[in-house]
């Protein structure tokens, strides 16, 4: 049996519609939003086969909403 081997780049673009709320926000707080958004677009692509879509995350009482995108090349 022939193995081949090949490498795939996976690239995942996302963003937060502007809210002031954003300004505002600690460097710790900014960390854990995208570290939120990360998770929360793995599981859209891993388990619902989703290539893109609405994100809403929140950090106390706050919510940003935002979009996120991905694409799959070969190198």
């Amino acid at each position: 049996m022939n193995k081949a081997t090949f490498e795939w780049k996976i690239e995942i673009e996302f963003w937060f519609v502007y809210h002031e709320d954003l300004d505002k926000l600690s460097i710790e707080e900014r960390e854990l939003l995208e570290k939120q958004a990360k998770e929360s677009i793995f599981h859209f692509i891993a388990k619902d086969g989703y290539t893109a879509g609405e994100l809403c995350e929140s950090i106390d009482d706050r919510e940003f909403y935002g979009w996120w995108k991905y694409r799959i090349t070969n190198k």
